[in-house]
C-alpha cells in the first residue's frame, strides 16, 4: 500500500498543530497557518502578492497569516509564532518579503523528521 498525499498533507497539518499549539499555549491553529507557513517554506523570498497568488487566499488572510506565523501584533499585545520573517523589498518599498527564520527553518526539520518516523511507521510500507 503506497502513502497518498492525503495521509501525508494530514499528518503534516497535525505535526504542525501540535507543535504550533504547543508554542502559541492554545490549541486551535487554523489550517491556513499551515499553508502559508509550507507556501513560504516552498518559496523562499516571495512577496505577500506572490504567496497569496501561490496559495490562492485572500490578500486579508495573507496578511493575517503571515502576522501570526511572524510577529504578530504587539501592539495590541498578541504574539505570533515567529516562523516567519518580513522585510521590505528593496527595490519596492510597497512590497514584503517573507521568509522563514531561523525557528521556522527548525520547525521544518522537526516536521520533517516526524514525518519520515511517521512513513517508517505506516502499516503495508515498502520495505
Amino acid at each position: 500500500m503506497s502513502i497518498t498525499a492525503l495521509h501525508v498533507a494530514s499528518e503534516v497539518l497535525q505535526i504542525f498543530r501540535q507543535l504550533a499549539a504547543a508554542k502559541l499555549d492554545k490549541q486551535d491553529v487554523p489550517p491556513n497557518l499551515v499553508v502559508v507557513f509550507a507556501a513560504v517554506a516552498a518559496n523562499p523570498g516571495r512577496s505577500l502578492k506572490e504567496l497569496q497568488e501561490v496559495t490562492n487566499l485572500g490578500q486579508a488572510v495573507m496578511s493575517r497569516s503571515v502576522s501570526m506565523l511572524g510577529r504578530g501584533k504587539p501592539a495590541l499585545g498578541i504574539s505570533g509564532l515567529g516562523l516567519v520573517s518580513t522585510e521590505e523589498d528593496p527595490t519596492n518599498y510597497s512590497r514584503k518579503i517573507v521568509n522563514l527564520t531561523p525557528e521556522g527553518e527548525a520547525l521544518l526539520r522537526e516536521i520533517d523528521e516526524q514525518l519520515g518516523r511517521f512513513v517508517r511507521q505506516r502499516p503495508g510500507k515498502a520495505q
